[in-house]
């Protein structure tokens, strides 16, 4: 599988390792709204997103969607599977062709009690995501809807290199919307209030007035992220 070779996560395992979970891998392709994986189901495998893009989210009884988050390429999903057998926290549905690589989740154990560097790595990745989760649930109880889109886009900014004011969207405003907890409508009136203040977004192009728009909205977490940030001169934290 010559794809496994361009994980980053397994480049620096030794050669036996390496081979042990290529062997073992697998690669499934998944058509544009194909599930993947169902809330409650098995997770014996961890999830490789090798290209594609895929919704991790649960519904009720009513139909009503709750987006968990949106799995771009070269992201992992379900990995906590590596650490315990677990149940998938969440279905997981291509949003379009996708290409993943399952890896089973006891041979990536057994690998970790050889390799601490490699249970090191895994632990990282993992702690992130929970961090990441733990930001957003308090994003959703703390932060105002415009505050919420704000600090999005910001986060954009920031991945996007923070160098240039215009930027693109990773995905359509729906699932923006979804993934901050809010309806198609709330976010709309979120992004009118933005364009306001110069925020300009048309279709998935956002253009900031200048490169600190955003600042009003940053919190430590991104501002060490920040190639703006100076301590004692930034507008703010």
């Amino acid at each position: 599988m010559d794809a496994f070779e361009n994980i980053d996560l397994f480049r620096e395992l030794d050669a036996e390792d390496f081979a042990r979970l290529r062997d073992a891998s697998s690669e499934r392709h998944f058509a544009t709204g194909q599930a993947i994986s169902a809330f409650g189901a098995r997770a014996d495998h961890m999830y490789y997103l090798r290209c594609g893009q895929i919704k991790l989210h649960r519904n009720d009884e009513k139909g009503q969607e709750a987006v968990l988050g949106i799995v771009t390429e070269g992201e992992w999903f379900f990995a906590l599977s590596a650490f315990f057998p677990i149940r998938a926290p969440a279905d997981a549905t291509a949003l379009k062709k996708s290409d993943v690589i399952l890896i089973p989740a006891d041979k990536i154990r057994d690998v970790m009690c050889r390799d601490a560097a490699f249970a090191e790595k895994i632990l990282t990745y993992t702690a992130e995501n929970i961090h990441g989760l733990t930001d957003k649930v308090a994003d959703m109880s703390l932060k105002t809807p415009v505050q919420r889109v704000s600090y999005y886009l910001l986060k954009e900014f920031l991945k996007n290199g923070a160098t240039e004011t215009s930027f693109q969207l990773p995905y359509k405003k729906s699932l923006i919307a979804g993934e901050l907890g809010m309806t198609a409508e709330t976010f709309s009136r979120a992004l009118a209030v933005l364009k306001e203040a110069g925020v300009k977004i048309e279709k998935k192009r956002v253009t900031l007035p200048h490169i600190n728009a955003l600042c009003r909205v940053c919190d430590p977490g991104v501002a060490q992220n920040c190639p703006h940030h100076e301590p004692g001169r930034c507008p703010e934290p």
